[in-house]
């Protein structure tokens, strides 16, 4: 629903969609609702998507217009590493966690944070899995551990992307990776 002149509405949405595609990933269905105001932005009530056993929640609000500001909280749980589309190869195993989107695509300031469960990366097995990490502005900082293994890396997501990375590896789990 909407009133108001057509270049600045206000009003309510409420959809929902069978499967689709959304950045090139697949969702069984997905429901969003919330308001928007002025014509300029939206406030998701909720807005979810669901795919076999895993689902991603989020709330907040999205802008029109430049510089297109964020302020959006999301939640996943039981997520298929397989259907997620991650770099670096084939992956499986589920993920669940959080992530704060604030500022906007052109100034950044994220906040993750996940656990994957039965996690393996082409084969190797990394059973339970923790990340977390922060991209502000144009640097982008990740931490985290699983079996036997700990790392951290930072990157400037410009150029080159020039990066530091580490990793600390306990002796007794060599062999496993």
């Amino acid at each position: 629903t909407g009133a108001g002149p057509a270049g600045s509405l206000d009003g309510t949405f409420d959809a929902r969609m069978a499967s689709g595609t959304f950045y090139g990933r697949p969702f069984d269905s997905a429901r969003m609702s919330g308001t928007y105001q002025r014509g300029d932005e939206a406030r998701f009530d909720r807005a979810e998507i669901r795919r076999g056993s895993g689902v991603v929640r989020m709330t907040g609000r999205y802008g029109f217009s430049p510089p297109f500001p964020w302020d959006l909280d999301v939640s996943f749980a039981g997520v298929s590493l397989r259907d997620a589309g991650l770099p670096g190869g084939e992956w499986a195993g589920s993920a669940s966690g959080t992530a704060t989107l604030r500022g906007s695509f052109e100034h950044p300031d994220v906040r993750f944070a996940a656990n994957g469960d039965g996690v393996s990366l082409r084969g190797m097995p990394l059973g339970t899995l923790q990340v977390g990490g922060t991209a502000k502005e144009k640097q982008l900082v990740v931490t985290g551990g699983a079996d036997g293994l700990r790392f951290e890396a930072e990157a400037t997501l410009e150029g080159r992307i020039p990066f530091r990375a580490r990793a600390d590896l306990a002796l007794d789990d060599v062999a496993r990776f």
